[in-house]
């Protein structure tokens, strides 16, 4: 891919048919990314400049020691971790008008920045929180499924239960998330005076326990594989690369996910804008996370 710095108000599609989001178009995916992903907003956010990066992070910061006049000091060891991420290739594909070949790169790439923004941030969510169509070795289901409370229909008891395994490991829970179907649910809840629970909304946001409760717009939360998902996000990773590139498709045909064909580029006189960019996942811990599965 070209790493040129293009001149965006006069370099013209049809003369550059690949190469490098401009700078500002790229920031505002990423700052999208960051608003709407729901891992974006709880996980641990890692700049990344090469596609590997090795983490030094302590997880114990040792112990002082309280020690008269010539007494020896005792001796402690800090203790580090040092997790791996690995960035990969996330692409989209979005069909435009053919006349676009005509039109400058930041024009173009404007008019397609919200549609990349969503894509980008489904995929990340999916394969974050659940593993779907994912590069990664791990995600947060999995890392939590072996802290597993069963549902009994007291959702609020079971999700202190869920948080309990979290906590007996000396780790806070900071986030919960859950899905869109659930919301009825939370709503109803009532302590022993018919008090709500949970409040939706609200300056600290929709709560429970002093937690803050997400709910993905992407509709990427599977609700097959479990009902909440609980645990402290800052021992999960997610690395940026900031370059972003694009290619331009003339004549490709375009396939949905079960492989059939849904758009012949020349045969409707269109072109599409392949847009790439990597991120790296990693769980640091499994004891951070739990989960909250159907009966």
């Amino acid at each position: 891919m070209s790493g040129q710095v293009l001149k965006a108000d006069k370099d013209f599609i049809m003369n550059n048919l690949m190469g490098t989001i401009p700078t500002e178009i790229a920031n505002d995916v990423i700052k999208g990314i960051v608003k709407e992903s729901t891992a974006f907003r709880i996980c641990k956010h890692i700049p990344m400049q090469s596609n590997k990066k090795t983490l030094q992070l302590l997880t114990d910061t040792g112990t002082a020691y309280w020690t008269e006049e010539s007494e020896r000091i005792g001796t402690s060891v800090m203790n580090w971790e040092y997790p791996k991420l690995q960035a990969k290739k996330l692409a989209v594909i979005v069909p435009t008008t053919k006349e676009k070949i005509k039109d400058s790169v930041i024009n173009v790439m404007s008019e397609i920045k919200d549609g990349i923004k969503d894509a980008f941030t489904r995929a990340i969510d999916s394969a974050i929180l659940f593993g779907t169509k994912s590069p990664f070795d791990t995600n947060i289901y999995d890392a939590a499924k072996s802290n597993n409370v069963k549902q009994t229909g007291k959702i609020d008891l079971d999700i202190s239960n869920a948080m309990a395994l979290v906590e007996n490991s000396d780790i806070s829970v900071n986030a919960i998330i859950t899905h869109n179907g659930i919301k009825n649910s939370l709503r109803t809840l009532r302590d022993s005076n018919g008090n709500a629970l949970i409040i939706p909304g609200g300056l600290s946001g929709t709560q429970i326990y002093q937690t803050p409760i997400y709910i993905p717009s992407t509709k990427s939360f599977d609700k097959e594989k479990a009902t909440f998902l609980i645990g402290n996000f800052d021992n999960a990773l997610i690395g940026t690369r900031e370059d972003m590139e694009y290619e331009v498709l003339t004549e490709a045909t375009l396939f949905d996910e079960k492989g059939v064909p849904v758009l012949n580029l020349a045969q409707n006189d269109m072109l599409a804008i392949k847009v790439t960019m990597r991120f790296g996942f990693n769980v640091i811990t499994n004891k951070a996370f739990s989960c909250i599965t159907a009966k």
